[in-house]
Parts: structure tokens; sequence; C-alpha cells
């Protein structure tokens, strides 16, 4: 049950336009929801809800992702889509160009009226592997993830190099039905691709990932884990849709990854978590584990890999902790 912003079908400067209030405890939630913005404000940017260390970090000149706060049963929940250089992006209003929907799972993408053609005649072009794509995703996510509620995803729809600094909040009681807003820039030659519609299942599944630990806290160990847990699900799915290795790394990454290979994920925690951002150290030692199991099962790493995949949300296991 949740209350749900859709601002960006107008813009930021709109920000109640399209609230949804479910049948049963819908006061009470959007009198939590007014609170929290007399109280916290109600950024509708990246940078307005990000820290400051996030924000400067020179590895991290673009992401996606979630902040989240329960009270009370409550569950405060921020989206937001951050690219920080690129041209000024268009403005609202935002139009649906194109969706999916499988059972009570869906994504639905919104363009602004400035490229909304060009974004119709792209989805067009790859209405084959979009659906493909997705139905892949729901394959790796639900055996991994038990008793899991669906998801509502929406995507916004930014031209090609163009800056993302978007937020999206809303506040919700369970993850029945729950929507996670994200913005992706169409692709284009020459262009870094990691934060594009090419990737969208990519990044669905790790902002997915995160949005479970939420609602199952039995399964949650702590923010480096959780991370840890993401990447892994990410690398599950890139290795199902684009081939590769689950180990493979970003050339950026090699200086790091050259240095703690040899050691165990509690220690690479320990040493370096005050040097890079959790999201980029966990990146690391997703790969790093992903390379040991190939390594521990020659002969049947694919198997070994396929249950790697699907045990790791709910192992327990601790990654800022030394193994026993």
């Amino acid at each position: 049950m949740a209350l749900r912003i859709f601002d960006g079908f107008v813009g930021p400067s709109q920000q109640l336009l399209g609230i949804c209030l479910e049948w049963r405890r819908g006061l009470l939630i959007l009198a939590a929801f007014l609170l929290q913005v007399a109280l916290c404000g109600c950024a509708s940017t990246a940078s307005g809800i990000l820290d400051r260390k996030a924000l400067d970090s020179p590895e991290i000149h673009q992401a996606s992702g979630n902040l989240h706060r329960e009270v009370f049963g409550l569950h405060f929940i921020t989206t937001f889509s951050l690219i920080k250089e690129g041209a000024e992006p268009p403005g609202t209003p935002f139009f649906p160009v194109y969706s999916i929907h499988r059972e009570d799972w869906s994504v639905i993408f919104l363009a602004p009226g400035s490229i909304c053609a060009q974004a119709s005649a792209w989805f067009a072009e790859h209405d084959t592997d979009m659906p493909r794509d997705f139905d892949t995703m729901l394959e790796v996510i639900r055996p991994a993830f038990p008793g899991t509620g669906a998801r509502r995803f929406v995507v916004y729809v930014l031209p090609p190099r163009s800056r993302v600094d978007l937020a999206w909040p809303q506040v919700a009681t369970s993850d029945k039905d729950l929507l996670l807003a994200y913005a992706l820039r169409l692709p284009s030659p020459g262009q870094d691709n990691t934060e594009t519609i090419l990737n969208v299942s990519l990044v669905l599944a790790h902002e997915f990932s995160h949005s479970y630990f939420w609602f199952h806290r039995e399964h949650y160990i702590n923010n480096f884990s959780d991370e840890v847990i993401a990447y892994s699900i990410q690398r599950c799915l890139s290795v199902r849709l684009f081939g590769g290795s689950h180990g493979d790394l970003p050339a950026e990454y090699d200086e790091l990854a050259s240095q703690v290979a040899h050691l165990a994920p509690g220690e690479i925690y320990r040493r370096f978590h005050e040097e890079y951002a959790d999201s980029y150290l966990a990146n690391v030692v997703s790969a790093i584990e992903f390379r040991r199991v190939e390594a521990m099962r020659r002969g049947r790493s694919e198997e070994a890999l396929k249950d790697y995949c699907r045990a790791i949300p709910t192992s327990g296991r601790d990654f800022t902790r030394a193994e026993p």
C-alpha cells in the first residue's frame, strides 16, 4: 500500500499532482508524508537528497538509487537518478512511449514531448529485446528473493548526453505493488551506455534487490552487504543478457581490484571503506567473489554460479566481517 507521487509527469514544480491514495490507511500515510515534508523537505532532485561525500566522489559520476527510512511501519522512500555532466535536459511534461506488463510486474517508459518521436522510434526498433530482457530479469530475481511483492517501474527517458538530477518520494506500508522510478538516457554513439536504456533491466534488477530488504528485514545484514548482493544480482542478469564473465569489471576498477584480489571481503571492507564509497567497493567485492566461485568449482562452475545467484540474497552473509 503506498502513496505515490508522479511528479515527473508534470515536472518537479508540481509535486502533488497525481497523488494516488490506497483505500485503507490512506489518510494516515498522507499525514505522515506531510510531516516528512514539513520536517525534511520534499526534494525533487538527487543533488538535494544526497550527502556531499557522494556528490563530490570522483568515482561516482552517475548513479541511480534509493533512500529508505522506516518509521512506525511506514516506509519513506525516495528513488533518484543522477548523471553529473551533460547537456541541459528538456522540460516536462512527460508522456508514455512504451510499456511492458507481466502479471503484477510492469515497466512504463515516459519521455518529454520534445523527444517522444525519437524515443518511440527507438523502442519500436527494440520491441523484441526489451520484453525479452525484462522476462529474463524476472527469471533471475524471482527465485532469489522469496516472498517478494511485485514491482511497478517507471523510467523517465532523456535525450543522449543530457544531465540527470531527479528524485521521486513516496510513502509505502508494504512491497505489494510498490513503484520505483528512475531516469535513463537514450543511447548514442561514443556515449557511456552504463546509464542508458540499453541497460535498463540491469538498473531495475539492482534497485529491486535493495527494495527487497526494506520489507524483508529477516534477510538484511547491513548496507554494505546489501550493496554487494545488488551488484551480484546485476552480474547474474548481465551474463544472461550479454554474456561475458560474472567477475568482469570496467577498466577504471583495475587498480583497486588488483590490490585486493587476494583479500577476503571483510578485510577489503576494513581497509578501504573509509576511502571508497560503498557502491564502488561493493562492486569490486562482488566481482572478486564470483571469480573465487569460478576458481573453486572448475568443471562445474556454471552450475555453481547459478546456485550462487539464487542463494546469495538470503544467505545471511556479512561482507564486512572476516570469514570464520
